[in-house]
């Protein structure tokens, strides 16, 4: 009985803790810096879109020219769909994407 009242007193003690309340002051909970911030920055044409990401990729995989052209190319095929589902669910209206 007594192991008992010491492992129930354990338990919640440790359940006590210190606790962060990461709520911000519009009462959100702050994630951090989440994937979602990227979708927070005014609206970037798909080229621009398209560049930067092959920019980034050729420096982290040390692309050469003909492989960096033809990641721009797919890129910008990306962004130019990623764009237009963005204006058709700003429309309100659903879309299926098409693989």
């Amino acid at each position: 009985m007594m192991m008992l009242g010491l492992a129930v007193a354990t338990t919640s003690q440790a359940q006590n803790g210190p606790q962060r309340d990461n709520r911000t002051e519009l009462g959100r909970y702050d994630r951090g810096n989440s994937r979602g911030d990227r979708y927070l920055k005014p609206n970037v044409s798909p080229e621009q879109m398209a560049t930067k990401r092959t920019e980034v990729l050729q420096q982290k995989l040390d692309l050469n020219k003909s492989q960096t052209k033809k990641l721009q190319a797919l890129n910008l095929k990306h962004a130019q769909q990623v764009q237009a589902l963005r204006g058709q669910l700003a429309k309100g209206g659903e879309s299926r994407c098409s693989a």
